[in-house]
């Protein structure tokens, strides 16, 4: 049954993200689901009384009008379960983005680069995905409960051979629920290694292209050997899904043909009796649950990933307290010595277990000196200017600018740095009242006005 309270739980978890940051209510969906379900059973039972005593033009009537209402709420239905699976997806994205906005360099590295890219892209696209199946399932939900009710008053009997086998049903998903949860794991696993290989290509594409032999190698060792594992495990996870279904609606329609067959034979129900109980039976919307699972899966993994993610940004120290409100940053005085005062930066491995230790460091630059860090690789050369850059937060010491002791937001104001892996903006980003005349004399100086617009 785990496979079942799974399937549930998953249900669950995604209405509470529509609550939380669609801002939908679940009494919302509740009572479109019933009005769907009410709609749709309203149908049947016409079509059911017109098959069995005939129908004139007021029944024709009826139908049309309960046909009309139905279509404008399930019109409703759709557009808000529409409008709640693009906000969900543009409020998470914009959720993680805040946390993202003021966490440290040391928790990105933690939370790690494809980690992060597909909590914006897969993760978020995977949960928006559920949402939509989840207002379908609660309202087929809905539906299937109140046609079990009717086919309870129909029959007891053909009741309990309908409970008996959706008990089969679910029993046959759990045994492979495990399954199906480390393939949906497995997926998403090679979805991340999948963007890196892309990441790579689309940042070292100078070098790919200038290298034959590393291209060739680059594609036949790496990106190669995860496309096709990435579509080898997609495959297993679409095939036991599909095994499962079909031996499901084998299962169910058996079930049908009994009652259709056995029940006459034993001279239980009468012709019309009986085309009503199948009628009711078939409008069991079996199919729509076992389409969900995969989408309802798939979000379930994703939220956890996503859940992880919170964990690593709620221990950064800058998310310990609130934000502080955007401001202008006051002009600073003209520089005259930077002084570190046994400085010392811990490393976090990704468990958050502490990795290697940076100092105690001490040292002291006057305005107009050049230095030079020398050191071998791994020894803390990029680690120290990110320190001193209020990039990585120190864990003792302090660091001075002209005798006052400096906060990390006080560094990224007064101390510049240009790294080898520097990103550029398409736009020049927190620069007010720009002297234009001043960009364009820089230049044509520099020989880029025919190169570069400024505007």
């Amino acid at each position: 049954m785990s496979t079942n309270l799974g399937y549930i739980g998953n249900q669950i978890r995604v209405l509470r993200l529509l609550d939380t940051y669609a801002g939908v209510s679940l009494p919302r969906l509740v009572a479109l689901a019933v009005l769907d379900a009410c709609g749709r059973l309203w149908l049947l039972s016409i079509a059911s009384a017109a098959v069995l005593s005939g129908g004139g033009a007021e029944t024709y009537v009826t139908f049309a009008c309960v046909l009309l209402a139905w279509a404008y709420c399930a019109r409703k239905s759709q557009h808000v379960s529409i409008s709640a699976m693009e906000t969900l997806a543009a409020r998470l994205r914009m959720r993680l983005m805040a946390k993202l906005k003021i966490a440290n360099l040391s928790t990105f590295e933690r939370a790690g680069y494809l980690e992060l890219f597909s909590g914006f892209t897969y993760d978020n696209e995977m949960i928006a995905l559920a949402t939509h199946q989840a207002t379908h399932v609660l309202s087929n939900g809905v539906l299937s409960l109140a046609c079990l009710s009717y086919v309870a008053l129909l029959s007891p009997m053909a009741f309990l051979v309908a409970i008996a086998v959706l008990t089969c049903c679910v029993l046959l998903y759990s045994s492979v629920g495990a399954q199906l949860r480390k393939l949906t794991i497995q997926n998403r696993e090679n979805e991340k290694v999948m963007q890196g290989g892309i990441n790579n290509i689309l940042h070292g594409i100078k070098e790919l292209l200038l290298n034959s032999l590393k291209s060739d190698e680059f594609y036949h060792t790496e990106y190669m050997p995860a496309a096709a594992n990435s579509s080898r495990h997609r495959q297993d996870l679409a095939l036991l899904h599909v095994r499962s279904h079909i031996l499901i609606t084998i299962l169910w329609y058996a079930t049908l043909a009994c009652v259709a067959l056995l029940f006459p034979s034993f001279g239980l129900y009468a012709p019309e009796q009986l085309l009503t109980l199948i009628t009711a039976l078939l409008f069991l919307p079996i199919d729509v649950f076992l389409y969900a699972i995969p989408h309802l899966n798939n979000a379930s993994v994703s939220a956890e990933h996503l859940a992880r993610l919170d964990a690593i940004f709620a221990e950064a120290p800058s998310l310990q307290q609130p934000a502080p409100t955007p401001s202008a940053p006051s002009q600073p005085a003209p520089f005259a010595s930077l002084d570190a005062d046994r400085m010392v930066f811990v490393h976090s491995e990704p468990d958050g277990e502490p990795g290697f230790t940076l100092g105690p460091i001490s040292f002291s630059l006057k305005s107009g000196e050049i230095v030079f860090v020398v050191g071998r690789n791994g020894a803390g050369k990029t680690t120290l200017a990110k320190s001193l850059a209020g990039l990585y937060p120190l864990a003792s010491g302090l660091l001075r600018i002209n005798g006052a002791a400096v906060t990390e937001e006080r560094q990224q104001q007064l101390i510049g740095v240009l790294f080898s892996d520097f990103h550029i903006f398409d736009r020049l980003y927190g620069m007010k009242d720009v002297n234009e005349n001043a960009v364009r004399r820089w230049l044509s100086r520099l020989h880029l006005d025919t190169r570069t617009e400024f505007s």
